[in-house]
C-alpha cells in the first residue's frame, strides 16, 4: 500500500473511532443522565426538583403520551419541532425517575388510533388533536398515584420558549400536587367579586340572556386553587376559622372594626397573613352604574388599606400617593403614534425585586398598576425587609379621581407629564416579620359587641356572647410570625397578570409567581420557589433578529403612510357631504367614487410594496438558515478530517526530517 493509501485509511480509522467513542461514551453516561453541556444545564434538574423527587411520601406514575407515528405518517415538516420538543420532555422525566429512588416510576406511551394507550389518554384526561378523520395527534403529561390522585399536562403543543422555560416547574409542580394526601386551606377575603359568584346552570343561563357578566373567578385565584383549598371568608365576617393555614386579603375596602380585629386575632393566633392594598385600585373596583350622572364613576372611591393594623407592625400605606419611577416606567404608546414613559404602569425588574429574598429571587417582571408607597416606622422585636422597590430616583405623585376614571378615559401624556424624578427609593411591597402586638390593646371593640345583641337587653346579651375562653384575647403573638404586605391589588387580575395566545391564557409576568412565591415561603417550603424561579433559556439570534426590525421598521412606516392616506380621504369625503344638496349630489358622489378609486389603487400598490419588504425579509432569513444548515451537516465532518489530515502531515514531516538525520549520522 502506498503512503497515501496509508494516509486515507488512517484518516478514515480516526473517523470511525471518534463516531465509537461519541457513541460509547452517550450510552455509558445515559444511566446518570449524560453530559449536560447547555448553557443553562436545560437537561440537569434544579436542587428543588431533586428535593420533592427525593422526599415523596408515596410511589407515584408519571405517564408520557407523544403520537409519534401518527406525526410521521402526516409526512410534514410542520411536526418536527414537535419531535424535537418531546426528546427534551422524554429527557427530563428520565432524570426525575432518575432521582426519585425507585418511587417514581415514569411510562412513555405512543396513542396510536383505537389503541389501549388512545383510551388511557383519553381517560386521563390528555387533549386530543384531530389530524385526519381516524387519527388524533396527542402531548401530553399525566402523573398519578395508587390513591387515586391525579394530576396532568392535558397540552404541550404550545413550543415557545417561554414555555418551554416553565416545564420544569410545572412537572414538579404535578408530582408535589399529586403526592399531596390534602390540600393547604387558604381563606380568601375581599371586598369585590375575585372568586366568581357560585351560580346554577339555569341562573347563568337566565344571566345570559339577559345580556349581563357572569363573574367569574380571576384566572389568579384558579391558579391558587390548583394548589391550595380556598375558602371565601365574608367581608363582614366576626371571628376567622382557626383552621386556616393561611389569609389572603384582597382590596380591603371599609371593613368593620369587628373585622379588622377578627384578622387581628387570627395573625396573633400564629395565622399566615397576605394583603393586597391599593390607593386606587384601577382595574378592578368598578364604580357602580350611574344612569344620570356620566361623572359620578370619577368620584367612587377605590383605595383601601389595613392601616388599623399593619402601622402597629411598622408598615402604613402612605394614603392616596403613588410611587413612581422612569426606570421601571412602561413604555406606552399614545394615539398620536408617539411613545411615553408612564408609570401608572411599572414593569418592576432587575434590583427592584428583593434579590436577597427568595420570595423575589430570580423573577423576571412584576407589572403593577398605580402601585401605593409602603412607609416603614420602628416597632420593637419587628423587621420589616422591603421585597419590590423604586430605584433611588423614586418620587411620589398623585392624580385626580376625574384624571384617573373620566368618561374619556385616562389621558396617558398629561399624567405622564405630571410626574418628575425624585431622590429615594418607595417600597411597594414588603415583609414583616417578628413578635407582632395586638393593633387591640384593650381587646375587642366595645362597640361591636354591642351590636351583636338585639337591643332589649342589652347586658345580658353581652354576657351570653362574650368571649368563651379558647377564644380569648390575645395581645401580642407567643411566637414570631410574618405578615407580607403589596400596595398594589390591580397585579393579581386577569389582564395585568396573564396574555391570551392561541392556546388559551397564559401568563404574561411573574406576577402570579410573587404571589405564589409568598405563600410557599408563609408555608417554609423553598423547593417550588426555587424551580420557578429557574432562568429561562431564551437564545435569541441576534442578526435574524436586526433584519426582522428593519424589516418591521420600514413595514410600520410604509403602513402609517396608509392610514394617513385613508385618514385624508375619509377628511375630503366627509366634505364632500357636507357640501351635497339635492341639486349637485350626483356630482359630489361621482368625485367621491373618483378619489375611492384612486386610493384603492394607491393601496394596492403599497400593499405589492409590503409583501416585497416582507418577501426579501424571509429569504434572507432562509439563506441564514441554509448556510447553517449546510454548516452543521457539512462543517464538523469537515473540520474532523481537516485535523486528521493536518496531523498527519505534521507526523510525516517529523518522520522524513527524522531519517534524515539518520542518514546523515
Amino acid at each position: 500500500m502506498t503512503s497515501f493509501g496509508r494516509s486515507i485509511l488512517g484518516i478514515v480509522f480516526i473517523l470511525v473511532i471518534a463516531f465509537c467513542l461519541s457513541f460509547a461514551v452517550s450510552k455509558g453516561t445515559e444511566r446518570w443522565g449524560g453530559i449536560d453541556l447547555t448553557e443553562d444545564s436545560l437537561y440537569t434538574l434544579s436542587d428543588g426538583s431533586k428535593q420533592i423527587v427525593a422526599s415523596l411520601p408515596r410511589p407515584l406514575t408519571v405517564t408520557l403520551f407523544y403520537s409519534k407515528k401518527a406525526a410521521d405518517n402526516t409526512g410534514s415538516d410542520f411536526f418536527t419541532r414537535f419531535h424535537n420538543y418531546y426528546y427534551y420532555v422524554r429527557d427530563l422525566l428520565r432524570a426525575y425517575a432518575r432521582h426519585s429512588g425507585g418511587k417514581l416510576t415514569l411510562l412513555e406511551y405512543d396513542p396510536e388510533a383505537f389503541s389501549d394507550a388512545e383510551q388511557e389518554a383519553e381517560r386521563l384526561g390528555i387533549t386530543a388533536h384531530p389530524l385526519t378523520e381516524s387519527s388524533r395527534f396527542y402531548f401530553g403529561i399525566a402523573v398519578t398515584s395508587g390513591g387515586g390522585a391525579k394530576e396532568i399536562i392535558p397540552s404541550l403543543v404550545d413550543t415557545r420558549p417561554s414555555e418551554q422555560a416553565q416545564l420544569e416547574y410545572r412537572i414538579s409542580e404535578l408530582i408535589d400536587l399529586a403526592s399531596r394526601r390534602k390540600k393547604t386551606r387558604v381563606g380568601l377575603l375581599s371586598s369585590i367579586q375575585v372568586n366568581g359568584e357560585d351560580l346554577s346552570p339555569y341562573m347563568r343561563q337566565m344571566m345570559q340572556m339577559q345580556g349581563q357578566q357572569i363573574p367569574e373567578a380571576w384566572l389568579t385565584v384558579d391558579q391558587l386553587k390548583r394548589f391550595y383549598e380556598v375558602q371565601d371568608v365574608a367581608a363582614d365576617v366576626a371571628s376567622i376559622d382557626p383552621t386556616l393555614d393561611y389569609l389572603l386579603v384582597v382590596h380591603p375596602k371599609e371593613l368593620s372594626e369587628k373585622t379588622l380585629y377578627a384578622i387581628d386575632q387570627f395573625v396573633m393566633r400564629g395565622g399566615k397573613l397576605m394583603a393586597f392594598v391599593d390607593p386606587n385600585c384601577l382595574l378592578a373596583d368598578e364604580p357602580p352604574q350611574q344612569q344620570n350622572n356620566p361623572f359620578g364613576g370619577a368620584q367612587h372611591d377605590k383605595s383601601s388599606n389595613l392601616n388599623r393594623l399593619t402601622k402597629n407592625w411598622g408598615v402604613e400605606l402612605e394614603g392616596k400617593q403613588f410611587a413612581g419611577d422612569l426606570r421601571y416606567g412602561a413604555r406606552v404608546p399614545l394615539r398620536n403614534g408617539r411613545v411615553v414613559r408612564f408609570v401608572g404602569k411599572m414593569d418592576f425588574d432587575g434590583e427592584a425585586l428583593a434579590a436577597s429574598q427568595i420570595v423575589t429571587n430570580g423573577l423576571d417582571t412584576v407589572t403593577m398598576f398605580l402601585p401605593g408607597v409602603l412607609r416603614t416606622t420602628e416597632v420593637e422585636g419587628v423587621e420589616v425587609t422591603p421585597l419590590i422597590r423604586t430605584s433611588p430616583t423614586g418620587n411620589t405623585w398623585t392624580a385626580s379621581s376625574f384624571e384617573l376614571g373620566g368618561p374619556m378615559g385616562m389621558d396617558l401624556e398629561r399624567l405622564s407629564q405630571k410626574f418628575e424624578p425624585g431622590a429615594e427609593e418607595l417600597t411597594v411591597a414588603a415583609m414583616i416579620s417578628g413578635k407582632l402586638k395586638s393593633a387591640f390593646p384593650d381587646g375587642a371593640p366595645k362597640a361591636d359587641a354591642a351590636e351583636d345583641g338585639d337591643g332589649s337587653d342589652g347586658e345580658a346579651d353581652v354576657a351570653d356572647e362574650g368571649p368563651k375562653p379558647a377564644e380569648a384575647h390575645i395581645a401580642e403573638s407567643s411566637v414570631s410570625n410574618t405578615v407580607i404586605v403589596v400596595a398594589d391589588v390591580d397585579m393579581l387580575t386577569d389582564s395585568a397578570a396573564f396574555q391570551r395566545s392561541l392556546f388559551g391564557y397564559t401568563m404574561a409576568n411573574s406576577n402570579v409567581a410573587f404571589l405564589m412565591n409568598s405563600l410557599d415561603f408563609l408555608a417554609g417550603s423553598d423547593a417550588l420557589i426555587s424551580i420557578r424561579a429557574r432562568k429561562q433559556f431564551t437564545r435569541p439570534f441576534g442578526l435574524i433578529d436586526e433584519i426582522e426590525r428593519k424589516a418591521d421598521e420600514q413595514t410600520r412606516e410604509q403602513v402609517a403612510k396608509i392610514n394617513e392616506q385613508i385618514e385624508q380621504f375619509d377628511s375630503e369625503l366627509s366634505e364632500l357631504r357636507k357640501t351635497a344638496t339635492a341639486e349637485n349630489v350626483g356630482v359630489k358622489q361621482s368625485q367621491a367614487y373618483e378619489k375611492e378609486r384612486v386610493l384603492n389603487q394607491k393601496k394596492r400598490e403599497a400593499t405589492n410594496e409590503l409583501r416585497a419588504v416582507q418577501k426579501a425579509k424571509l429569504d434572507e432569513i432562509q439563506s441564514i438558515g441554509d448556510r447553517i444548515k449546510v454548516a452543521n451537516i457539512f462543517g464538523v465532518p469537515a473540520l474532523v478530517a481537516a485535523i486528521g489530515v493536518a496531523l498527519f502531515f505534521v507526523r510525516r514531516s517529523r518522520r522524513q526530517r527524522a531519517e534524515a538525520e539518520g542518514a546523515r549520522s
